[in-house]
């Protein structure tokens, strides 16, 4: 079976480079020319947005509202201008390429390389992506003190006279060092391969039908070293399967939008190391949905019936949704105020492959069950002129029907096994709030984030964090220097967190990136717990060369 979908990878790809050397063949006048901006493409969709230009405002930092305090590689951010305008002058070339490969200190790598294609009735896109650290926090390899990551997608698009096609396969691997918190196991090691596709019948009147379907092929195992007998079946190891399938009929029309999806997903445990006897999660979602829209505001509904074998003391989930959208023109700025609301009762399948590589160093010994939350959520935009722009978000979530979250055991230790942190079903209530500034003064930009939770604090997040960045860049953006300061406020004192970086055009086609993270750790500050007894990664700096060929 996995070597039937290893060849079915490798298949992909071989298909892709026949693909890339034909086009190269039909013209040889053709020459590959990038323009001066550099482009990536982040999104799972290989349409062209309107944002999707990177800034390189940061190289590295903290994710936002995620109270995650270790540094990760950002997303790239955008500019207010599309790619499609972009190439439009330049109509000669089909195929773009691009990478970043840089190293660093205490042994950091990083290397991303992309293949593409934007325009056309064939699009695609091929992605390499290898991130290693290694004796971070002033910590020997040899100690199990290490984490790396490597990924590869393969996206694909064929738009036909009323057909669209669109297929992506995805693997990627991750391993994480244990820190010797166990005798028997160094690391964790995590591979994930999946593949979702769509095809979509476009219909006279305003009708689409289509149909959705993904898989995903989980695995996780430790490498056990010593002393096998006495590490638990779910620790050695886990292997899920899970399949989505979802039709749907659509009828849009008079800013009216109206949509059928009846949706199928199941989770399987195939080697059969959960010990809760379940081996097949099953849920079945009916589910409507109602929109309408105008040039100032958006109206949507939706509500569905949930059935399956493992909703606990429900038979059937009834969740819904109500929210409004709406643009209102400002005197005082060339943006409009924007304002939201929604709210309902949400309910979700747990994936034990999404929870296990969000939070570090756990593993289900069960197959996780439903979880449902009444909500609901705020948010306004007010801009003044072209040079100031605010934020507010409120959101308010408490569980549902006793189907609590499930979230990792780092607050006890009886929850550790072996190196492994369980998850336990917990009900909570959450009420979090969120306020962003920003300001634009000719080169220099200045941004501010409060982020608080008033109740319950979410796992890996503090009671408050608090943000300040400060850049400066040329109106050309051929240099940029930034500074991030990050701030945490809980029970116990958190050092804050300081970043610097900035990046140069060596030419219109090469940027040379330079960042140092977290350095009052790399000047021998202590390290950063993460998930009680272990720590994060702490402080680095790292050169990174981007360029367009």
């Amino acid at each position: 079976m996995k070597c039937r979908k290893y060849i079915f990878c490798l298949a992909t790809v071989l298909i892709f480079n026949t693909e890339i050397f034909a086009q190269e063949s039909d013209s040889e006048q053709e020459q590959i020319a990038l323009p001066e901006v550099t482009t990536v493409i982040s999104t799972s969709k290989l349409s062209v947005e309107p944002d999707a230009l990177p800034d390189f405002e940061n190289v590295v930092e903290i994710e936002k509202g995620s109270g995650d305090i270790q540094p990760v590689l950002p997303k790239e951010s955008s500019e207010e201008q599309s790619i499609a305008a972009l190439l439009a002058g330049n109509n000669e070339q089909s195929i773009y390429a691009e990478g970043k490969v840089g190293g660093g200190y205490p042994n950091l790598f990083y290397g991303d390389f992309s293949v593409y294609r934007l325009n056309g009735d064939s699009p695609f896109k091929i992605n390499f992506t290898h991130r290693n650290s290694a004796g971070y926090s002033r910590q020997a390899l040899t100690d199990s003190y290490y984490n790396n990551f490597t990924q590869m997608d393969v996206e694909k698009s064929f738009a036909f006279k009323n057909l669209d096609f669109n297929f992506g396969v995805n693997y990627k691997t991750n391993s994480d060092g244990l820190q010797k918190k166990s005798d028997s196991i160094s690391d964790t090691n995590q591979y994930v391969l999946s593949a979702d596709g769509n095809v979509v019948w476009k219909l006279p009147k305003g009708f689409l039908l289509g149909m959705n379907l993904e898989t995903e092929d989980y695995n996780r195992y430790a490498h056990v070293v010593s002393d096998s007998e006495s590490v638990a079946d779910f620790v050695k190891g886990i292997q899920t399967l899970e399949i989505e399938t979802a039709p749907f009929a659509q009828w849009s029309g008079y800013g009216v939008c109206v949509q059928f999806t009846p949706e199928y997903r199941m989770i399987s445990d195939l080697n059969k190391n959960l010990t809760n006897g379940n081996l097949f999660n099953n849920r079945g979602q009916f589910n409507l949905s109602f929109s309408w829209n105008n040039d100032y505001v958006k109206i949507n509904t939706d509500v569905a019936a949930v059935v399956g074998n493992y909703l606990n003391s429900n038979s059937v989930i009834v969740p819904f949704t109500i929210g409004v959208d709406g643009s209102i023109p400002f005197n005082k700025s060339n943006r409009n105020i924007t304002i939201s609301a929604q709210g309902g009762l949400d309910s979700y399948m747990n994936n034990p492959s999404v929870l296990e590589q969000k939070y570090k160093f756990t593993g289900f010994s069960v197959l996780p069950s439903e979880s449902s939350d009444w909500y609901g959520k705020f948010n306004l935009e007010l801009p003044f002129k072209t040079t100031f722009s605010s934020k507010f978000g409120l959101e308010y979530r408490q569980t549902a029907l006793n189907n609590g979250s499930w979230v990792p055991s780092y607050n006890s230790d009886e929850g550790l096994t072996s190196g492994i942190y369980g998850f336990e079903k917990k009900n909570t209530k959450y009420l979090t709030s969120n306020l962003e500034a920003s300001y634009l003064y000719k080169i220099l930009s200045v941004s501010a984030q409060w982020h608080s939770n008033w109740i319950d604090i979410p796992c890996l997040e503090t009671a408050q964090m608090i943000n300040f960045d400060v850049v400066l860049q040329n109106s050309a953006s051929t240099w940029n220097g930034s500074l991030h300061l990050g701030i945490f406020l809980d029970d116990e004192f958190i050092l804050p967190l300081i970043n610097l970086s900035g990046f140069v055009n060596v030419t219109p086609s090469v940027r040379l990136v330079a960042s140092v993270n977290d350095i009052i750790n790399i000047l021998g500050g202590e390290a950063r717990t993460y998930a009680g007894q272990y720590i994060s990664e702490g402080g680095s700096a790292a050169l990174l060369v981007k360029f367009n060929f």
